[in-house]
Formats: structure tokens, sequence, C-alpha cells
């Protein structure tokens, strides 16, 4: 039970009252109509954004933004609390960090609720989060946007203009998004340098491929190795004893790149190089190219090669992908083990998306004999004499044939 004092007198309840109320309002959460014609402690956070993107087009570096945000707040008396600085395009929405944890901020109502920013493209140019922005300051949890290049005024007629702003804004990004992707494909097809570097190649003014006079015989070397069998090992030694750091993935991909026999692909273009540049030296011959790859086909797990006997090869087909499987040689207590196995990358993320281990399929050759086996003595009884014969005939047929094959490559 509350005990009352009656020696207070009621002017002084009500001063008590009075220093609830306060105490009250300041804790406790306003609607939207209450939040209006609230007087609130505007605290500010300078946002500078440079798009990494557009590196020759941006009008402003991010210390010109914040240096113009200063000038701005010290002249109409802002109190700003933080400064956030980041390089990101603000076309595709969420892909800004610093962005996102300001907006997180400002709705927690920690640090700051106002933002501060040279120019409205700055703090968005995508429908998702200029529309993010527009809800926030309607319900008043931005509580005031100022611009240093731009005068917002916080009404209907601001947030009308500034809903424009942000649309043209977006505008302006699809059109330069448009114009680079014109441009590239121009380039492109007059088979020029548009960014992406080709090892043993350097580009002139003109922007056309030339030999690169410290590089190319080196890298021209190295198609003439792997040709030849030369292990990845040893071709990595040869370009580190060269000065040249690479690695294992870089060096599969560099013999996998059509351009060093003279067709440029890049996205959906496929180029000529000779037709379009008769200047350009191709790196490789198309023969030479089109064997390597016959390499990579034939032994997609790796480069070492081997002439030898590889049972069940071109036998087995993965069930995860549909791709030939490829046996391989272990070393264990007991000895050798013949396994076999497929190398595609995509089954391997079939598989590791569905948390299936191993995330290599792997079958151990004995269990495909133990199959085999199995299921010859299954159907035995069934198996038509003229089939038997047929099949057993072809397959004499394409032994023999093999074995001339063998001896005619290898001279044995």
């Amino acid at each position: 039970m509350i005990k009352i004092d009656k020696n207070l007198e009621d002017f002084q309840y009500e001063e008590a009252l009075k220093k609830y109320a306060e105490l009250y309002n300041l804790k406790k959460s306003k609607g939207k109509n209450e939040r209006e014609f609230a007087d609130t402690n505007k605290m500010y956070v300078i946002y500078a954004r440079k798009s990494t993107e557009d590196e020759k087009r941006q009008v402003q570096s991010i210390e010109d933004q914040i240096g113009h945000c200063k000038v701005y707040a010290h002249n109409n008396n802002l109190h700003v609390v933080e400064i956030i600085r980041e390089e990101k395009s603000a076309k595709t929405a969420g892909k800004r960090a610093q962005f996102n944890t300001m907006i997180e901020t400002i709705k927690r109502g920690d640090s700051y609720n106002s933002i501060l920013a040279w120019h409205p493209d700055r703090l968005a140019r995508n429908m998702k989060e200029s529309g993010e922005i527009m809800d926030l300051v309607d319900n008043q949890i931005i509580v005031d946007l100022k611009f240093s290049s731009y005068t917002y005024n916080n009404d209907a007629g601001g947030k009308l203009t500034l809903s424009i702003l942000f649309a043209m804004a977006k505008e302006f990004s699809d059109k330069l998004s448009e114009d680079t992707k014109r441009g590239n494909h121009k380039k492109i097809s007059e088979g020029k340098y548009i960014g992406t570097q080709k090892k043993g190649y350097i580009p002139n003014r003109d922007d056309f491929f030339r030999k690169d006079a410290n590089t190319f015989e080196i890298y021209r070397t190295t198609w003439d190795m792997y040709g030849k069998g030369a292990t990845q090992t040893s071709i990595l030694k040869y370009l580190a004893d060269n000065d040249i750091d690479m690695s294992e993935n870089a060096i599969s991909l560099f013999f996998q790149d059509p351009f060093y026999a003279g067709f440029y692909s890049y996205g959906t273009q496929i180029v000529d190089l000779k037709k379009v540049d008769p200047s350009f030296t191709p790196m490789v011959a198309p023969r030479d190219f089109i064997n390597v790859q016959k390499i990579n086909r034939d032994n997609p797990r790796g480069w070492k090669r081997s002439v030898g006997f590889r049972p069940f090869e071109h036998f087995m087909m993965c069930a995860d992908c549909g791709r030939p499987m490829t046996p391989a040689f272990s070393t264990g207590r007991g000895g050798r083990y013949l396994k076999v196995s497929c190398g595609s990358q995509e089954c391997k993320e079939i598989r590791r998306k569905n948390q299936i281990k191993p995330v290599t399929n792997t079958i151990n050759a004995g269990v495909i004999l133990d199959f085999a086996i199995k299921f010859i003595e299954e159907i035995k009884d069934q198996i038509d004499v003229k089939i038997y014969n047929n099949a057993k005939e072809k397959f004499m047929y394409g032994r023999d044939l093999n074995t001339k094959i063998l001896k005619r490559k290898y001279q044995y």
C-alpha cells in the first residue's frame, strides 16, 4: 500500500506529475502522428559514397564529399556524430554493407537519426533502397535529410522532388551500365582490350593485343610442354624459374582459354581475332590447342597422364551429374587400390549443397566388380547365345583395332 504524505501541497503533486510525464514522454514509443509534432534533437551521420565501377566518371571523391558536408554542417549548426565512407556502387540493392549498417542504426535509434550527404544519388540509385529511405522519412524514423549540394525541405513537396531525384539517379545508373556494355561490346567485336589481362600480351595505344616482349615466349613454351606430356608441377616450376607466379587454378584456366589460339571469347561474344586484327599473333596453333583440350577432357581430374591400362575408363558415368568418371590408383596400407571418381566441380557443388559426403563422388573398383559379377550370375541363364556371340565378336574387333592403333602410335 502506497503511503501518501498529507503535508504536500496540491501544486507540489502537480510538479511531481509534470516531471513524471516528461520522463514518460522520453521513454515511451511514439506513433507517427506524435513524432510529426515532436521537437526531436537531430543528430546527423555524414554518408559519403564513391562507386568503384565508374572511377573515371565520378564527380566528387569521398574526401571531397565529406569536406563539403562538414562545411554545410558548420554553416547550418548541424550536430554530426559520425562519418561513414563507402566505395561501392548503389546500382544494386543490398550490396552496401556500410549503408545497411547506417539504416539499421537509425532504425534502432542508436547514435544518430538523420543523414547528411553530398547529393541524393550518393544514398541510392535503385528503387528498393530509395523507396526504403522515403518510407523511413515518411514515418519519421529518419528525422531529417540534408544535402550539401541540394536543398531538401522535409514536407510533401520536398519528398516528391526527392523521389524524382532518386528515380533520375536510377535512370542515370541504368544508362551508364548500358553505355558501358555497348562500349565493351564494340571493343570486343574489334578485338580490343577491355580491362581483362591476357598472359603474354599487352594492349598497345589503340588497345589491340600485342606480344609482351618479356613473357610471350615463356608462356608459348608452356603450351609446347603441356602438349608433350609435362606435368602441372613441372610447368609451374618452369614459370617460377622465369619469375612468373601462377596458381594451379590460374594455369588450368590459361590452357582452356581459346584467346591464345586466336578466338576472343567474352560473355556471349566470340571474335576471330585474325579477321578483325590481322596483326594479332596467336600463342598456339588451333590444332595444338584442340589437342590440349582433348587431354583435359580425357583426364578431367588432374594432370598426371599415363598410356598404361586404366580399367573402367569411359565406362562409368556419375549418378549425380552424368559426366564420365575417371579411374585412378591410390596407395593404402594394403597396397595399391583402384577407384573411379568424378572430377566435375559442378558435381561437387551439387553434393555439397545436398550435404552428401564425400564431396567427390568416388567408387571403389571392388564394388564395381562385385556388382558386375552378381549381375552376370543373376542373368546368365537368360542370355541368348546369338546375342552373346554377336557382342563378343564386336568386342574382339574393337579390342584388336585399339591394339593396332596403340602399336602404331607408340611403335612397339
